[in-house]
């Protein structure tokens, strides 16, 4: 099997034989699983996420790529993550990394809004809406659940998703939801088994993940794999070549597969490019490829086939989110981050990897939501929307291009803010009940019913 890898810088595609990552076919388009990552996110229900993830993660559920309120991870989401997001087929996209976003929440919306969770990958998004799930931008892979192959600058609804959502998240192409406790895919790549049906086959409409339909309480969507809470327990399944399952082995599995040693406590779950990250009875431990220190054990060695612990991160850890090469967490109400650097995506005002967490500067009190996606990371600080890292497409909201290596603030979004989603090209959050997002729109990913970029915050149309 192939496996695509983005680098942060151009489009270079590479192998490593033998056990080691290879691409999936040709990588289609850069953004930020949540890689995917994030994937991005994390993101579990009851408590914020994500980052998504995404990212190609997050938690709520999820990193990659979903999002996660506080007290537990969200996708890509990722914070759903999300773990953290990202590329489309066939076509390759300079100026930004593939990894799902994952999308952060601080409890989640107020009684009075309509909108409880958003999730970013990156070039699509996707929000929890009265009950039910939307998606709107990419489709080539049928990422927007609509039944169609048709791109969409607005909101279109998830078939057959009208009532009993609680937690979405979104992957590189992929998207996952918890419905009524139970957790349902949608999207491709399915080569590795990614949707959790037991096959491999894409599909444009949500399928039942095999076994997972009572008890979910997480979810998140990597770049090529997803992961999930069930009844306090991690299970993952997809493309495994990187370790990312923690199931001991590096075979793919188109079915859920335990998390090794993950049997309960499990409060969040993130699912980056390539590897994965859970809270554990308040301890963050994270398993998978670990090439930039993004597992946080103080190493950048071999990949991991079973969960590490997160070094320091022993207790106090409310939110993670996954990215495509770095990870974020919320501990004791600050956000720390680790793994790769190169645009200041750590948040500790330099661009120098590290394998172990870093305090993000200014951030050490008051952080309720957090999204790690692509070569960024955005926070919900006391109600407020501040990101950090790449920003070649905008992707920090602040109205320019400009890397930062410290948190900066999304223009506009200065209160009210209870969930936050990061796609690696593009951004989300949830403000004051209603969806508002940034950054790249080549395919309508804004929302807004146009397919151009924004730097500063827009309104998604009807949500």
């Amino acid at each position: 099997m192939k496996r695509r890898v983005l680098w942060l810088l151009g489009l270079t595609l590479w192998e490593i034989g033998c056990g080691g990552r290879t691409e999936l076919d040709a990588v289609k388009q850069s953004a930020g699983t949540g890689g995917i990552d994030a994937t991005g996110g994390i993101a579990s229900t009851g408590t914020s996420f994500a980052g998504g993830s995404s990212g190609l993660g997050g938690t709520l559920g999820s990193s990659s790529g979903g999002f996660a309120p506080t007290g537990s991870a969200p996708a890509s989401g990722g914070t759903h993550t999300d773990s953290g997001a990202t590329n489309t087929a066939g076509s390759n996209t300079t100026g930004g990394t593939p990894e799902t976003g994952g999308a952060s929440s601080s409890g989640g919306a107020t009684a009075s809004s309509n909108v409880s969770y958003v999730a970013a990958g990156p070039r699509f998004a996707c929000a929890v809406f009265k009950n039910g799930a939307w998606c709107w931008g990419q489709n080539d892979y049928g990422q927007l659940g609509s039944g169609t192959l048709t791109n969409s600058s607005v909101p279109v609804q998830v078939q057959g998703l009208t009532s009993g959502v609680s937690a979405v998240a979104a992957g590189q192409k992929h998207t996952c939801a918890i419905v009524n406790g139970a957790a349902e895919c949608w999207g491709g790549d399915n080569e590795a088994g990614l949707l959790g049906n037991g096959t491999l086959a894409n599909s444009s409409v949500p399928v039942q993940v095999e076994g997972l339909t009572s008890g979910v309480s997480a979810i998140a969507a990597g770049e090529y794999h997803s992961c999930a809470i069930v009844n306090g327990a991690a299970r993952c399944w997809g493309f495994n070549q990187d370790a990312q399952l923690g199931s001991r082995t590096l075979a793919n599995s188109s079915v859920p597969v335990q998390v090794q040693g993950l049997t309960s406590g499990v409060s969040a779950i993130a699912a980056g490019w390539y590897h994965s990250c859970a809270i554990v009875n308040g301890a963050a431990r994270c398993w998978g490829y670990n090439d930039y220190g993004q597992l946080g054990n103080g190493t950048t060695a071999s990949n991991t086939m079973t969960p590490v612990q997160v070094q320091g991160l022993t207790a106090g850890v409310s939110a993670i989110s996954a990215s495509g090469r770095h990870t974020c967490a919320i501990v004791s109400g600050a956000a720390q981050c680790w793994g790769n650097n190169d645009y200041g995506q750590l948040g500790d005002g330099t661009t120098t990897n590290s394998s172990v967490p870093v305090m993000v500067l200014g951030l050490t009190s008051g952080v309720t939501a957090i999204a790690a996606a692509g070569a960024n990371t955005c926070a919900i600080v006391n109600d407020v929307a501040q990101c950090w890292g790449h920003n070649d497409n905008g992707q920090l909201g602040n109205g320019g291009s400009t890397d930062a290596s410290l948190p900066v603030q999304v223009l506009g979004l200065i209160s009210g803010a209870t969930a936050i989603a990061a796609g690696g090209l593009n951004g989300c959050a949830i403000v004051n009940g209603a969806v508002q997002c940034w950054g790249s729109n080549d395919l309508g990913q804004l929302g807004n019913g146009t397919t151009t970029d924004s730097s500063t915050p827009v309104a998604v149309l009807g949500l």
